[in-house]
């Protein structure tokens, strides 16, 4: 979860009134500063992404060895494809989840958004720099974590990049982040209508666990699972990524994923644009 002392919050305010590409430059630096000051916290909750993954790595080596071992393939994964995707799990956990939803319901709860209506500010932009900065720290925080991982299972860990895969392979995450702002920042929406949004939530969080390929590979769905992993959008946050990270997957269909990326990134926005609007409208219309 993302925290952001409210002093500092009105420091970023007063500055980002300033010309546009300083003020944000100077909104970045100081969020980043900020993101530092609470590195204590930011350890905790990378260390908490990393560790079921990492937990996972041991699980996965029991089982394979229990089936028969190395040799052995399960839902059609080997042992060093299951590893290196749970270990691609670890750094997507890292470099894209994001958790803006707590920030927006404490805003608007609070009266806070109000400071930023009233200043030349998008709301938004400000949620996504904040964001970035912390990724920026918990990234450093979890990397050694990973670079650990990687060790402890170089016999196995195997991943399948080349030069140009590796660029594709960044720009997917990149938008796999976006994908997860946006999802985090309309559920976070919801409290201009809903005065307690944390089962709504919840929800969504569990159908991201499950239907993303975060908590097991979307293989192992059964009927009907498998298809309504289809139809959602959770399958380009960790599966997509995951699978050009191991080389399972045809370059055809990393240009249809892409563009389904491309397309949801669209519907987030435009869903954005409308509960914001539809939001703010009934936020002022009781004083907010």
């Amino acid at each position: 979860m993302n925290k952001v002392g409210s002093g500092a919050a009105l420091v970023r305010l007063k500055l980002y009134t300033r010309g546009s590409m300083r003020k944000n430059w100077v909104l970045f630096t100081i969020s980043l500063q900020d993101a530092f000051s609470e590195r204590g916290s930011a350890v905790v909750w990378a260390f908490l992404d990393f560790l079921w993954p990492f937990v996972n790595l041991f699980i996965w080596v029991g089982i394979y060895q229990g089936q028969g071992g190395e040799s052995t393939t399960i839902g059609g994964f080997s042992l060093s494809q299951m590893l290196t995707y749970y270990l691609g799990v670890a750094l997507i956990s890292a470099t894209a989840v994001s958790h803006q939803e707590y920030e927006i319901i404490r805003d608007i709860q609070s009266g806070d958004l109000s400071n930023y209506l009233l200043k030349p500010l998008s709301y938004i932009k400000f949620q996504l720099v904040t964001s970035i900065s912390w990724k920026i720290l918990k990234g450093m925080i979890i990397l050694p974590f990973i670079l650990l991982a990687a060790f402890i299972f170089k016999n196995y860990i195997d991943f399948n990049l080349t030069p140009a895969t590796t660029l594709v392979f960044i720009g997917v995450l990149i938008f796999s982040f976006l994908l997860y702002f946006l999802n985090a920042f309309i559920f976070g929406l919801l409290t201009f209508w809903v005065d307690e949004p944390g089962g709504f939530i919840e929800m969504n969080e569990i159908a991201r666990s499950l239907f993303s390929g975060m908590a097991l590979p979307l293989a192992f769905l059964p009927w009907p699972f498998s298809v309504i992993s289809n139809i959602l959008p959770y399958r380009y946050f960790y599966d997509f990524p995951l699978r050009i990270l191991s080389g399972r997957i045809e370059n055809s269909d990393i240009l249809n994923g892409l563009l389904a990326q491309l397309g949801w990134l669209l519907i987030f926005y435009c869903i954005y644009k409308v509960l914001w609007r539809r939001g703010i409208s009934r936020y002022s219309a009781f004083g907010g």
